[in-house]
């Protein structure tokens, strides 16, 4: 039969020096309600109910004498008995440096035994407090340091942006202070891609004129650096000798465009030439020539 006896946290230690004494002892430890018994007399507790969140202990059948291994079988393992918090621990000491003191007798101690105790909570309750006020302070200045930040902030911006906004400021001074220096936007340079064009005829005296880029056809956008493309074209019965022939018809940015003819125009061929032109007026080489006939 197993008997469960509930020890309050502030009776774990004495229940150490319980068992210590009965091993080196040698008196027996029976079985049963008697052993719970001499337990419960020994460390003038009461028998603790089991919801009252006490530390259990499990004492077997067998007797216990001097000598004999007591099996990890034969009690529940329990937690550490010191706390783990600071502010627990701080507690938990302060109650058993207070009860020991208060029962040497009882506990089988003198005051010889607990010297080094007293020593090291001596210690203890001058570092803990420092701790304490320590992390306070810390808190307390970085909250600190963090506003003081914040409002040199809002004091600085406003003058940064007259600088920057400030003719007589060059970028090497705006380098030197450590502020933001706008870098030259780079040159495009004048378009590499070259349209490739088609024409819709299929409209009496207009034309519906599509391009892409030669280079990517199935690609609906314009290439890299491009703002759109010029049309020029010649409307005759032979095509131009070179652009100098061309009239300027318009500048698209998106496929397709439309033009539209007069009626004298009809039955004749438009000659097609297009090139594309970068955002700074800057021109790419000349499409392939495409012809069209203008529906009458």
């Amino acid at each position: 039969m197993v008997k469960r006896l509930f020890l309050s946290s502030s009776s774990l230690c004495n229940f150490v020096l319980f068992v210590s004494f009965v091993v080196k002892s040698g008196v027996p430890l029976q079985s049963g309600r008697r052993s719970v018994e001499a337990v419960r007399k020994y460390l003038r507790v009461p028998i603790d109910d089991p919801g009252s969140g006490a530390a259990s202990l499990l004492l077997g059948g067998a007797t216990g004498r001097a000598g004999q291994r007591i099996h990890t079988s034969e009690y529940k393992r329990m937690a550490d008995y010191i706390p783990g918090p600071d502010a627990n621990f701080q507690a938990w000491q302060s109650n058993f440096v207070t009860y020991a003191n208060a029962n040497l007798a009882a506990l089988g101690l003198v005051a010889a035994d607990m010297a080094p105790i007293t020593a090291a909570q001596t210690t203890w309750n001058t570092a803990f407090p420092a701790h304490v006020a320590a992390v306070n302070a810390a808190k307390a200045a970085k909250q600190t340091k963090d506003e003081a930040r914040q409002a040199y902030v809002a004091a600085i911006r406003p003058l940064v942006r007259r600088l920057q906004a400030s003719a007589a400021v060059s970028d090497a001074e705006r380098a030197a202070l450590g502020i933001t220096v706008k870098s030259a936007p780079s040159p495009i340079g004048p378009p590499t891609a070259t349209p490739l064009v088609s024409v819709d005829t299929g409209n009496r005296l207009q034309h519906t004129i599509k391009f892409v880029d030669a280079a990517n056809p199935t690609r609906r956008g314009k290439p890299a650096g491009v703002m759109g493309v010029e049309i020029w074209n010649s409307v005759g019965t032979t095509p131009p000798a070179n652009e100098d022939a061309l009239q300027f018809v318009a500048v698209d940015t998106s496929s397709p465009y439309v033009l539209n003819f007069d009626s004298g125009e009809g039955g004749k061929t438009a000659y097609y030439w297009l090139r594309y032109v970068s955002p700074t007026g800057e021109r790419g080489p000349w499409s392939e020539q495409t012809a069209a006939t203008i529906a009458a």
